[in-house]
Parts: C-alpha cells; sequence; structure tokens
C-alpha cells in the first residue's frame, strides 16, 4: 500500500462514519469517497468496511487500518506545520498560493500582493481566479495557501464554517441602471419589470440576487451571465438588463446610474486559511487586503465605510 491519499479519505470515513459525512468533510463526492475505499480494499487485499442496517461499518482490518491512518494524518500535518514554521521564521519567501474573486482583483488585490512583495522580494505569489466554494475546496486539499471569497447578505459559502475566515472588507450593493432609465428605485420590491444580468448560475452574486428577488416578491428574470461585473455594466448601459454591483467592482467610465438600495445589501469579503496553517506570511497578506480595501472605499466619494468618513461629495442618486 503507497497511496496515502486512499488512507487518507479511508481515515475520514473512519473518523465521520459514514461515506457522506466523509464526503462533506473532504469537499469530494460520494462517489469518490467510495471509489477510494474499494481501491484501498483492493491494495490490502482485505474487506474493511461492511453493511450495517442503512450504513456501514469497518471490519477489524478495517479497524486496525484506520487507526493507523488517523496516526499518520496527525503525524504528516504535525509534519508540515513543522516545516513551514522553519521555512517561515528567518524571512518570507518561496511561493504564495492564492485564489481570488475577479472583481477584487483590480482595486484590493493588486496593490496588497504589491506591497507585500515589495517588502519580502523573496516571496512568488500567483493567483488564481474562481468562486468561493472553489477557492474553499482548493485550501482545504492544501492545493491553495489562502483564498479571498465573497458573501453576499451573511449568506456563508459552503465550506466555510470548516476553515479560518477572516473578515477584510464589507462594501454596499449598488443597484446599475441604463444611464437613461425613466425609473430609479431604491427598493428592489420597486424594480418590477427589469431583466437581469449577474454572475454565472451557482456563483455567490448569482445565488445572492435570485433570493433577494424573491425575497421581493420579483420574477427571477436573470438572462445576461457574465462572470466580469465590467461587462455586465456594459450590457445595462446598452439598456439591456440591470445588475447588482459591489462598490468597489463599479467602472465609472461605463455610462451607467448606481442607485443606493434601502435595505442595504452588502458584499463581504474573507480571506480562508487552514486552521493549522500559522505562518506570518497570511496574517501579513491578511493585513494588507484590508488596508487595500480600506483606501479603495475612502477614495469613493458614496461611501461611508465602518471607520472610514466618506469625504463630502456628491451622494448616489
Amino acid at each position: 500500500m503507497q497511496n496515502w491519499d486512499r488512507l487518507r479519505v479511508f481515515a475520514a470515513v473512519a473518523e465521520t462514519g459514514s461515506i457522506g459525512a466523509a464526503a462533506d468533510l473532504l469537499h469530494i463526492t460520494g462517489s469518490a469517497v467510495s471509489q477510494q475505499v474499494r481501491n484501498l480494499e483492493r491494495d490490502v487485499g482485505a474487506a474493511l468496511v461492511e453493511p450495517a442496517g442503512r450504513g456501514i461499518r469497518l471490519t477489524a482490518a478495517g479497524s486496525e487500518l484506520a487507526a493507523c491512518g488517523l496516526h499518520l494524518r496527525e503525524r504528516i500535518e504535525r509534519a508540515e506545520s513543522a516545516v513551514a514554521a522553519i521555512r517561515d521564521r528567518d524571512a518570507l519567501g518561496g511561493p504564495l498560493r492564492f485564489g481570488v474573486v475577479m472583481s477584487a482583483i483590480r482595486t484590493i488585490v493588486g496593490p496588497a500582493l504589491g506591497r507585500l512583495t515589495a517588502r519580502h522580494p523573496a516571496l512568488r505569489p500567483s493567483i488564481v481566479d474562481g468562486e468561493a466554494v472553489d477557492g474553499i475546496e482548493l485550501v482545504h486539499t492544501r492545493r491553495l495557501d489562502a483564498a479571498l471569497v465573497e458573501s453576499w447578505q451573511d449568506r456563508a459559502p459552503r465550506g466555510l464554517a470548516a476553515m479560518r475566515a477572516e473578515r477584510i472588507l464589507t462594501e454596499p450593493v449598488d443597484l446599475a441602471l441604463p444611464g437613461a432609465a425613466p425609473r430609479r428605485p431604491h427598493r428592489l420590491a420597486d424594480a418590477a419589470g427589469l431583466a437581469w444580468t449577474s454572475c454565472p448560475a451557482g456563483s455567490e452574486a448569482y445565488l445572492a440576487l435570485t433570493d433577494l428577488l424573491r425575497d421581493a416578491g420579483l420574477p427571477v428574470d436573470i438572462r445576461y451571465e457574465v462572470p466580469a461585473f465590467g461587462a455586465q455594466l456594459e450590457l445595462v448601459a446598452a439598456g439591456l438588463a440591470a445588475a447588482l454591483v459591489p462598490r468597489l467592482a463599479r467602472t465609472e467610465s461605463v455610462p451607467v446610474s448606481y442607485v443606493e438600495l434601502t435595505p442595504r445589501v452588502s458584499r463581504h469579503l474573507y480571506l480562508v486559511t487552514r486552521r493549522d496553517d500559522e505562518r506570518r506570511v497570511l496574517a501579513e497578506l491578511a493585513a494588507q487586503l484590508r488596508a487595500a480595501g480600506g483606501e479603495g472605499l475612502a477614495r469613493d466619494p458614496d461611501t461611508e465605510a465602518e471607520g472610514l468618513p466618506s469625504e463630502p461629495a456628491a451622494r448616489l442618486v
């Protein structure tokens, strides 16, 4: 038996007591868990689980192997933490694999990583764009070191509870309408008859818009699914749709009208890391992201962020 990943999955089955619970813990499908268990049984030449009512239980061989797997997992996690501490002891350097939401790159991620690498030239960051649930899974499975994920209206993305999640920013979300729109409703309930553009189905933005429209008693008429808020605003400017756009994702060069909604709609950005990852670079990354986000909101004349008084300027419509 030379495949640690199979033993890791089997240890999760033993720890949680079921295929489904192990799948949830590992953020993979139940069929993938079952396949790994079957492969492990073939490797060791013995049955590891057996039916028990509507569930399963470990065989004697399975109990022995599970104990070894859990012990080995603990030793590996301890070794990874020790190596990370040694690497981080003298200087911050090496790769930093970072998952982000696309809309945060221009105003938050770019400035933050620029400052971080200026302070620590040996640091080699890389970024991958993706949705919250994807970023959380990649951090959980150690394919990313951290992910900046979004949460609209306090709806937590799946898997967030199992991670360390540090809030970086809370920003208003505005209603974007064509510049010549005859109506500029401040409540979504008054926005009947509008078609919508949003990020693709399954994204946090799409799910939030769907919930908000239903709560307002409006039909969910999302006709244009595009991942970039800039492209959504082009569709709005063309008179094809309305959109909900986070304050720092707005593009002032596109001729649309922004309406501040009542009650307020918000987007939260969280830095997600593993609970066992105590590297100093992650604390510095969080500090730089928070500073960049605060500066971005402070520059916006329409924003009155927590602890960031807005400058006297023209208010939203």
